[in-house]
């Protein structure tokens, strides 16, 4: 089972050896076991990978994803070849009747506002239990939009002086990249499972080619989003505005975080391949309560 994330932030060389991975750079070079690595991160344009390493990584199923100038994820390696029965199953995504998907989001709701009450009663905040009772009126589509409501309540306890999507904030900078590899790890299993990531079951923006991975992804912010307060605690207050290298390795590792699933401990990166597979189950067998969903580990 795979384990090691890599996060390459220096020049270097990466060539197949042996079977392996070969990382060449100045201080020296070290080889990696595909089948030991869950994600590549390549966090700096002064990389050369050949070829025949990205068939490796893609046939060994590792998340590989590349930063722009600002460090930030913006392009990921997806297989090509998905699940055995691909056709099928884009089928079943396309022919998902529109309660299904409202159950289905009201499911993705509820553990989303379940989680989010978790961090705020973790880090000794209030409005905790308001937020779990708020989970339980979600109904199917969420028609009093309860998601929004919660995160106004949600944000305000978890941060002071805080605006969500407010450039210039390093919190929303380190929220933005743990959501970004998420993302990515989703579309990549989605693909894998052979799901088109741009059809959601509720997201459904026409310039967004992952919106199934949006619809994903909400139980699972909130443990991005504490992972961004145990960063925030331990790191240093001259640090300024700017994701640091500690900053972007920290979270490049939210996906080796424990996260649970009924009565089972399991890292986020095996959790979102069940969530994938399950949401073929969903579909199959026309039941929401076939999708496995993550809480925050106690």
């Amino acid at each position: 089972m795979a384990w090691r994330g890599v996060h390459v932030s220096q020049r270097c060389r990466l060539s197949l050896d042996n079977h392996c991975c070969l990382v060449e750079s100045e201080a020296g070079s070290m080889r990696l076991a595909f089948e030991d690595m869950a994600y590549l991160v390549l966090d700096t344009p002064q990389v050369s990978v050949s070829s025949a390493v990205l068939a490796a990584l893609a046939e060994a199923k590792v998340l590989v994803l590349v930063s722009d100038a600002k460090h930030l994820p913006t392009g990921a390696l997806l297989p090509l070849q998905g699940h055995f029965r691909q056709v099928g199953t884009l089928r079943r995504q396309i022919a998902a009747a529109h309660g299904l998907k409202r159950r289905l989001w009201q499911a993705l709701v509820r553990a989303k506002l379940v989680n989010q009450a978790a961090v705020l009663n973790r880090v000794g905040r209030k409005s905790g239990l308001a937020l779990a009772a708020m989970a339980m009126r979600v109904a199917p589509g969420d028609p009093e939009n309860l998601e929004g409501q919660a995160a106004r309540e949600y944000f305000s306890q978890l941060f002071e002086d805080f605006r969500r999507r407010q450039d210039g904030d390093v919190r929303n900078a380190m929220m933005n990249y743990g959501y970004a590899i998420v993302r990515a790890a989703i579309a990549r299993d989605l693909a894998a499972q052979g799901f088109h990531p741009a059809l959601g079951l509720w997201h459904d923006s026409v310039e967004n080619a992952f919106n199934l991975a949006d619809d994903l992804i909400e139980p699972l912010r909130p443990v991005i989003d504490l992972a961004v307060v145990r960063r925030l605690e331990a790191r240093d207050p001259d640090d300024g505005e700017e994701l640091t290298l500690d900053d972007r390795r920290t979270l490049a590792g939210v996906l080796t975080l424990d996260v649970t699933m009924g009565e089972e401990c399991l890292a986020m990166m095996h959790a979102i391949e069940r969530m994938c597979d399950g949401l073929l189950a969903a579909l199959n067998a026309r039941s929401p309560a076939r999708l496995p969903l993550p809480g925050l580990r106690l």
